[in-house]
């Protein structure tokens, strides 16, 4: 037996061994990075689509705010992708002042979807792929082309945003929907 120390060949042992332990470690690590990356990718997405749109439902809520007594028809155009939303903020009794006149819109080809207000146009949020609004209207019956704006009782809107950056090593975008149902608080009294 000899007891003066380990052997080149257990050392070598010892090596390989803490070498297949070290590349396990290093591909669960990789692994958890990955899904906390796309994890952190979606949250972020999700957050924006979801702040970007906030003043979208803050004004869609306000269609049609007015002096108590006056006639405002909150909605002046209605379609799957667009809408005009009128407010008497300042209850003057007209529409012609800052904000009280603003239109949302989708656009398919940029992938945008714009408000304009005060003849400037900002972009609300980038990246959807898909945007629609559909209309309930006062009978109840739902649609996404209103005849008369005036009978709109409530709002969906519908979108699919796609991340910027792949969240796959395929390269495959990851995407979100939401679906918001906005009452106007002044449609209808």
């Amino acid at each position: 037996m000899n007891n003066k120390g380990i052997t080149l060949i257990e050392i070598l042992v010892s090596l390989v061994i803490v070498s297949v332990l070290m590349a396990g470690f290093y591909s669960t690590f990789l692994s958890q990075h990955m899904v906390y990356t796309a994890q952190e990718t979606i949250t972020d997405m999700t957050q924006a689509a979801r702040a970007s749109v906030s003043k979208m439902v803050q004004e869609l809520r306000m269609a049609g705010y007015k002096k108590p007594g006056e006639v405002l028809n909150g909605i002046s155009v209605a379609t799957p992708t667009t809408i005009r939303v009128l407010a008497d903020l300042n209850r003057d009794g007209d529409t012609a002042d800052p904000d009280e006149q603003v239109d949302y819109a989708y656009d398919a080809g940029t992938k945008e979807i714009t408000r304009t207000a005060n003849n400037q146009s900002e972009i609300v949020c980038g990246g959807v792929t898909s945007f629609n609004f559909s209309y309930t209207l006062a009978d109840g019956s739902v649609t996404s082309a209103p005849t008369n704006p005036e009978n709109i009782r409530k709002i969906t809107i519908n979108f699919t945003v796609q991340s910027e950056k792949p969240v796959t090593k395929t390269g495959e975008h990851s995407n979100i929907s939401l679906t918001l149902d906005i009452t106007p608080r002044n449609m209808g009294l």
